[in-house]
């Protein structure tokens, strides 16, 4: 009876030992299996829309007319490191750019709690603004000594449309990081610092007028994009061309910065209730 007892005893303990390991999660956020870092940088304006178009996501029910103004900024996939650490994060996930363009700033008050590798537990964001549309492009880097290819550059397919939003009041994230795109040299890194987040970024459905929607495609896949600090030697300018769903690559566009990282990232929501109302006998 007694060995009995305990037999049963150390098969429970077993299961749930094995339980608690199988349980532990991953240092891996999901989101970076099918995102890179983005290194983004200010578009010189140029004339571009008004276009409008319909986006839905994850905050509206229904699809949103809205109307695209500006191009805004380029993200170029990025590589990032934290210094002193031998841990870098390169792209993996593809060859695709964004551009972003401004939408207007319609009110949202939505709480968020966000993950990724700069922050590996859930934390509490708050939105307040619709910021941009940021589309999947192709481009061509123009250097001076060369002509410009004939062939416009690929379009992505492989990537969502993103819908930004900026955050209110968020804090600041200590560490230096040593950034990397394809506009660096070889051996050169960008040191940044004073990380802040700036906007949080959905995967969006689009809809244009006469063409068919653009439905997500990795609906847990988000962006948090940090404004930071970094050096002035290291603000560097190009001449590149784009292609993507809203333009064609008509005209060489000037690029200045780097302004903001982007990272992929994980986003709980919880959808506020509405208020229960008490009914009288």
């Amino acid at each position: 009876m007694l060995r009995a007892l305990f037999s049963t005893a150390l098969l429970l303990y077993g299961l749930t030992t094995l339980g608690s390991v199988t349980a532990q999660p991953t240092d891996k956020n999901p989101a970076e299996a099918v995102l890179n870092h983005f290194l983004c940088y200010r578009i010189k304006e140029t004339k571009f829309g008004p276009l409008p178009l319909s986006l839905q996501d994850q905050f509206s029910e229904k699809p949103l007319p809205r109307v695209v103004t500006l191009r805004r900024l380029l993200c170029n996939p990025a590589s990032k490191k934290e210094e002193g650490k031998e841990d870098p994060h390169a792209p993996s996930a593809g060859d695709a750019h964004l551009v972003c363009y401004m939408i207007p700033n319609d009110p949202l008050d939505a709480q968020v709690r966000v993950t990724n590798q700069l922050y590996r537990k859930e934390q509490p964001l708050r939105l307040f603004t619709e910021r941009y549309l940021c589309v999947p492009s192709g481009k061509q880097l123009i250097r001076d000594e060369e002509n410009p290819p004939q062939e416009p550059p690929p379009i992505p397919t492989d990537i969502d449309h993103f819908k930004c939003y900026s955050f209110k009041r968020a804090p600041t994230r200590l560490g230096t990081y040593l950034v990397k795109d394809q506009l660096d040299d070889d051996d050169h890194k960008i040191p940044i610092s004073g990380l802040r987040a700036a906007f949080l970024c959905n995967p969006v459905d689009k809809e244009k007028n006469g063409e068919p929607p653009t439905r997500r495609i990795h609906d847990f896949a988000h962006l948090v994009c940090y404004d930071f600090n970094y050096h002035a030697s290291d603000v560097r300018s190009a001449t590149v061309r784009i292609a993507n769903q809203l333009e064609t690559p008509n005209s060489n566009l000037h690029i200045r910065g780097p302004d903001y990282l982007c990272i992929p990232s994980t986003k709980v929501w919880r959808q506020p209730h509405p208020p229960s109302r008490r009914v009288r006998p």
